[in-house]
């Protein structure tokens, strides 16, 4: 990947004070934290400048992006572009993602798409290069599970070990609860975006403390719910909650951690007319949407180990059968 980096960091390097330039990405953890190394990086290289964030549950692309001929993108799936990518196909676009690429991505632009396991956090770290935002590019890291995989623990023990913490602390103590503020202020992910960015260390936490401490007593509750109602079905272990705040991703992160390496986990949570699923296999060797869709789920994609898919309230009980009875084997990926 050290010849896409390199490609991108020249994109980067050649923006002037002439250029008007858009960063717009994902309004989760990974895609505020490499918004803030991209905005951090280009701030200093142009007057004009503007964040925009996307959340994949509105499904918002409305933004008016005419004034800008420059344009950077984190962190979101080509699928949900396409709108978009007509909009600006004209302008000079850099396009980072680590998402299966299930649709085209128009050819002028520069495209940098690095594996699943490589969080966009990571990504724009490699490209940036600041020091100083290391420990907010981990935070990303961890935010989308790449703590997981092996291929990032070297870059996650570098600074680890300097900072003289443990992953499991920075993990619990600071990347998720840092998660936690945005999941407090959903509805105004600038803030959180502006929040982060104010912050010299990750250890400076408790200026930021009341967005969180709310989250933080509802992931306990819902910790509780869990080990009270959770089903077996078959090979699968199946839950649905309704919490209070947005916190399905940190219970789902929370749970897969102390799970065995061939645990396999439906989470399903309401909203409105349907319930919204989130698949998780430990193992990289279960197709996670050839599995949904098996079992009736249409719209199932994502990863393979970490994918989604919504189903309508009426077939959640042939939905938790299908899942009962299914043969996991016609899921498995071959070696």
């Amino acid at each position: 990947m050290e010849k896409e980096y390199k490609k991108a960091r020249e994109f980067l390097e050649k923006i002037t004070p002439k250029n008007k330039v858009a960063i717009i990405t994902h309004d989760d953890l990974d895609g505020i934290c490499s918004g803030i190394i991209l905005h951090d990086f280009v701030e200093f290289k142009t007057k004009s400048l503007e964040i925009f964030f996307f959340s994949y549950n509105k499904g918002k692309d409305d933004f008016d992006l005419s004034k800008f001929d420059t344009v950077i993108i984190s962190d979101l799936a080509p699928n949900l572009l396409q709108e978009l990518f007509r909009k600006i196909e004209d302008k000079k676009v850099l396009y980072i993602d680590h998402h299966p690429k299930n649709e085209k991505v128009p050819e002028n632009f520069l495209e940098i798409r690095s594996p699943s396991w490589s969080s966009c956090s990571r990504i724009t770290f490699e490209i940036c290069g600041s020091q100083k935002n290391k420990w907010v590019s981990l935070c990303g890291v961890i935010g989308d599970a790449g703590d997981k995989f092996a291929e990032n623990k070297e870059f996650l023990d570098s600074f680890l070990k300097k900072e003289d913490v443990s992953l499991d602390d920075f993990r619990y103590k600071y990347a998720y609860r840092f998660g936690n503020m945005l999941v407090y202020l959903d509805e105004n992910p600038r803030k959180s975006f502006d929040l982060l960015r104010s912050l010299e260390s990750y250890k400076e936490i408790s200026k930021v403390e009341k967005y969180i401490l709310p989250v933080d007593k509802e992931i306990e509750k819902t910790l509780e719910e869990y080990k009270k109602k959770m089903e077996k079905l078959g090979d699968i272990t199946f839950f649905v909650f309704e919490p209070k705040y947005g916190i399905k991703s940190v219970i789902i992160n929370i749970i897969s951690f102390s799970a065995s390496k061939e645990d396999i986990f439906a989470f399903l949570t309401q909203f409105e007319d349907e319930y919204r699923i989130s698949f998780r296999a430990q193992s990289r060797k279960t197709n996670g949407p050839k599995l949904l869709k098996d079992c009736g789920v249409e719209n199932a994609g994502g990863h393979n180990a970490a994918c989604g898919g919504s189903i309508k309230k009426g077939f959640l009980k042939q939905f938790k059968e299908n899942l009962k009875n299914y043969d996991i084997k016609k899921a498995r990926v071959l070696d």
